[in-house]
């Protein structure tokens, strides 16, 4: 429940990933929804003309197909894959009080994260080059617990020829360089738009110019 109002309150209250009209997602638009836990930013955005949803915590993952089952969404295509760099299987680390922070990340909150399992990984490249999804994705929510250095190793050959056209992602300080994350970004033909510091994390817009 403790992960449920944390997330609804993001998506619902704060809009934190739709701060720029840009950003939010329209009918016409493919939508890609990375650490989607059960499917709330997928259910708001529900008249988009597809939605990709990816959740690796099995349990999380259950609730998200209910959900999207439940409201008949067949524009929806969910997938029980951690984004990451390579096609693999990962640790996965479970949060003891707040079961959408879960992570594949070891180091981070050593004394919360206890309990693990097995996950299976993908890249975006192979996400791409597999048509798992569509070449072109308009809009991306990318939330994944610290593992966003990876999904950008996983994803630069894809990202660098504008695969996605805009990105909003949640940055988690405590495991992820920022100076080398941005500039890494910029790298990839990323212009920043906007955005939203935290104690923790930081949310970043950004669009593809090249």
């Amino acid at each position: 429940m403790r992960a449920y109002v944390a997330t609804y309150d993001e998506i619902f209250v704060t809009d934190i990933y739709e701060r720029l009209r840009d950003f939010v997602p329209n009918e016409h638009d493919v939508v890609l929804d990375l650490g989607a836990f059960i499917g709330l930013y997928t259910l708001k955005h529900y008249k988009a003309e597809r939605i990709f949803a990816f959740e690796p915590h099995p349990i999380s993952y259950t609730l998200l197909c209910s959900n999207i089952r439940l409201n008949g969404l067949e524009n929806v295509k969910c997938f029980n894959y951690a984004i990451w760099s390579q096609s693999s299987y990962l640790p996965f680390y479970e949060e003891d009080f707040l079961v959408s922070s879960s992570t594949p990340i070891s180091e981070w909150h050593r004394n919360t994260h206890i309990k693990s399992f097995m996950v299976r990984t993908v890249s975006f490249d192979q996400l791409i080059e597999q048509r798992i999804i569509p070449a072109y994705i308009d809009i991306a929510k990318v939330d994944i617990e610290g593992a966003e250095k990876g999904f950008i190793k996983g994803g630069e050959k894809s990202l660098s020829r504008g695969h996605k056209n805009r990105m909003v992602i949640e940055v988690h300080k405590k495991v992820v360089n920022l100076k080398d994350f941005y500039n890494k970004l910029k790298e990839l033909g990323f212009k920043f738009s906007y955005k939203v510091s935290g104690y923790e994390t930081d949310i970043v817009y950004v669009i593809h110019v090249r």
